[in-house]
């Protein structure tokens, strides 16, 4: 844009000092006769509307050059806020990553406690009358090793037997023994095992017993369900 206009004041400079020049060229020879404020009024006529015309052709050359500037810093704006938008979805599919890998930790924490969870169950028990009720459950650990086993029993108006075991390796089977002051097998029993498992997390597992008779007619626990 700027050497079109350029162009045109050239090319309108030249036609312009031609007229001027075809207008003045016979009264060279009396310049010398003018008097000066008179000569200055003549060279203001003459080199004015090409000052005017510099002027008008700056003018429009600035305000070309704004809007090439303007169209620029547009661009610029545009490309800030295209790479805003890019960050933001950087970021968001960034938090989602993170996300889903915390998500996938506590799946994977969920796996390791469920593997390393102690499960027990009653490999048979026998009972005997001394001094009060004697029971004496045979339980199995068949799931993953546990440290500070502690077995609870109780029953309705009946004392509680606590049991406890350092170590309870996965498969062993341990003893653990109830006596009740009453001389007869309580109607309900009730056990909760607590203990820690591989993990260093408490891990509790209940039964409960209803006494019912066997086909010789003898009392006894038939079922124990985990509650």
């Amino acid at each position: 844009m700027s050497n079109i206009l350029s162009l045109i004041g050239i090319v309108l400079s030249a036609i312009y000092s031609y007229f001027v020049y075809r207008l003045v060229s016979g009264r060279l020879d009396t310049l010398d006769k003018i008097p000066l404020n008179e000569l200055g009024d003549f060279f203001a006529g003459i080199f004015g509307p090409l000052a005017i015309l510099w002027l008008v052709l700056g003018f429009l050359q600035q305000g070309s050059e704004l809007r090439q500037n303007t169209k620029a810093l547009e661009l610029q704006a545009e490309e800030l806020r295209n790479s805003v938008s890019q960050q933001e979805q950087l970021v968001d599919i960034s938090w989602r990553q993170h996300e889903i890998n915390i998500e996938s930790l506590k799946e994977e924490k969920e796996r390791l406690i469920k593997l390393s969870e102690p499960r027990f169950v009653v490999a048979g028990y026998e009972h005997k009358i001394d001094d009060g009720y004697l029971l004496i459950g045979h339980f199995q650990n068949i799931g993953a090793t546990a440290t500070q086993v502690s077995a609870k029993f109780t029953a309705a108006n009946s004392t509680s037997q606590i049991n406890t075991v350092h170590l309870w390796e996965k498969q062993k089977t341990h003893q653990l023994a109830a006596k009740f002051s009453e001389q007869e097998l309580p109607q309900e029993l009730n056990l909760i095992i607590t203990c820690t498992n591989e993990l260093g997390y408490e891990f509790t597992q209940a039964f409960n017993a209803v006494k019912s008779t066997n086909e010789r007619g003898s009392e006894v626990y038939a079922e124990w369900k985990n509650s």
